[in-house]
This record gives C-alpha cells, structure tokens and sequence, in this order.
C-alpha cells in the first residue's frame, strides 16, 4: 500500500446493527446442538491490488448471548442492537485501494461448559477510508450489508475489485 510520510489518526465508530439474518445452516446447526449464539464485529484490512489481507484484525467484544430457542423463535432475524464501539488507530496508509472491512460474527457456544464451539462469517462490508479524498472529508453513514466472507475478496475477478475500488 502506498504510505504517507506522516501517520494519521483514525476513530471508527461501531454504532449499529440492524436486522442481522442468521444464515439457515447455523440456525439448523444451533437448533440440533442445544447451543446458543453471540455475536461481535471485527475488523481488517485488505489491499485490493495485491490482493492480501494485512496488518492485525480487531475483534469487538461478544454481544447478545441468544439460546437456540430465541434464535429459532425470531426465526432466524436477530433484533437490532447496538455496538458503540469506538476503534482508534495509527496508520501511514494513503491508499485508496486498501478497504477497511468490517464482519459479521457469529460463534456458536456450548451452553454446558460455555465454550466457544466454531465461529461464523455471517455478513461484511467495506469502507475505503485511506482515500486521501475521504480523509478529507471524514465517511458516515449506514454499510450495506453483504452476504458470505469478505474472503471472497481473495478469489473475485481483476475487473470486480477495480469495481470496488471505484465506490
């Protein structure tokens, strides 16, 4: 990624997710286990060009403990909730083509000894933040949420991750 000579800070605000579909398979899965679900945010980063996911991912803190019950009564539509969670970092990046990606997490726990049993990609999206138009002019404003892994980033086409990088 291409590097300013000095580093800017960056503040993330995490404010909301709403109407957050658990995907059937895990909702099956949860249902004939007995096991309940959390859910958190995570965040990395990816530079389309090369192609390469980079630097530390973040994890946000486990939300919401919902059983099988509740996820199969909502029937798979989880209630909005709010994260206000505030990431901060330190970076030189002035890229426009790295993305700031933003997950979905589901992790599946075992309620008789409340361990985490398997963690889910439920849902991604993406800003462009080191944009030096963007630095600028700050981002806000709501995510459209997409379905799967963010990586599917790894195997997309040369002609849709220039598509990316243009919005």
């Amino acid at each position: 990624p291409s590097r300013a000579l000095r580093s800017h800070g960056y503040a993330i605000v995490l404010e909301r997710v709403n109407n957050w579909r658990v995907p059937e398979a895990l909702r099956s899965r949860i249902d004939a286990n007995g096991h309940s679900l959390k859910y958190s945010l995570s965040l990395s980063l990816f530079h389309t060009r090369s192609r390469t996911f980079f630097g530390n991912t973040w994890m946000g803190h486990s939300m919401h403990h919902m059983t099988a019950d509740e996820v199969a009564e909502d029937q798979g539509m989880l209630p909005s909730f709010d994260f206000n969670e505030m990431v901060y970092m330190l970076s030189s990046i002035e890229d426009p083509h790295c993305l700031l990606i933003a997950e979905l997490v589901a992790t599946e726990v075992d309620d008789s000894n409340g361990f985490a049993v398997e963690q889910y990609g439920c849902g991604w999206s993406f800003l462009s933040p080191f944009d030096p138009q963007a630095l600028r002019q700050g981002i806000s404003g709501a995510l459209e949420v997409l379905s799967g892994t963010p990586r599917l980033l790894l195997s997309l086409s040369s002609a849709k991750l220039a598509a990316l990088d243009a919005l």
